[in-house]
């Protein structure tokens, strides 16, 4: 395919998804849902076929991601980090399916039908979660092909540091690191050690409550 066409079609591909209410970052397209980012990786291939990969995760898992990494500026960046910044939460990959092109004279007409069959699909998807699980996080946690980083930063969001302080405990005893490093430390260790504060006050707060009942 030439880069003429390929520009052609994913020009295309953007036009159809600010039609529906989409925003574009260079070749992705995305929307929120409340607190669901919502995103698909798009390109072109030789053989004049899209491929949109779909993926998804809250805001809240960037958030709690950049609060624990010492990185909070980020939360008040671009909005695009989000979406290809280098230090973010890993986002969960849910689908990915092919447009065939077989005349791009009618590239427009074939890129808005399917693109509205992805819509009902991408809908159903959510809809989906929000009546099996309740919210993302319970769902992802459940995700044998999530990110290992992402299920503990649903964790942490649930409040579960106990879980997540041995975890990462016993991943940096492997010489595991999660991914991620900033300023000389690993995101596992910036885990363990927010983790270990949250525990800690959790504690103090317990043993305040206890000394105020028995006044």
């Amino acid at each position: 395919m030439s880069k003429e066409n390929e520009k052609i079609i994913i020009n295309c591909v953007k036009k159809i998804a600010k039609q529906n209410h989409f925003k574009t970052i260079s070749n992705c397209i995305y929307k929120t849902d409340g607190n669901l980012l919502i995103y698909a990786v798009v390109w072109a291939t030789d053989n004049h076929t899209i491929v949109f990969r779909w993926c998804i995760k809250t805001i809240e898992l960037d958030d709690i991601f950049w609060d624990i990494f010492d990185m909070s500026d980020n939360k008040n960046e671009r909005f695009s980090l989000r979406i290809e910044g280098a230090f973010c939460c890993p986002s969960y990959i849910f689908d990915e399916k092919v447009c065939e092109v077989e005349n791009m004279e009618l590239l427009e007409e074939i890129v808005d039908s399917f693109f509205l069959s992805e819509m009902k699909k991408v809908e159903e998807y959510t809809n989906n979660i929000k009546a099996e699980y309740g919210d993302f996080l319970s769902y992802i946690i459940k995700r044998e092909d999530a990110y290992d980083l992402t299920k503990l930063l649903a964790h942490i969001l649930l409040g579960e540091y106990e879980y997540v302080y041995k975890i990462v405990k016993s991943e940096l005893k492997r010489g595991e690191d999660g991914g991620f490093g900033n300023k000389g430390k690993n995101i596992y260790q910036y885990m363990e050690e927010y983790c270990r504060r949250k525990i800690r006050n959790k504690k103090i707060g317990f043993r305040s409550k206890i000394k105020n009942l028995k006044k």
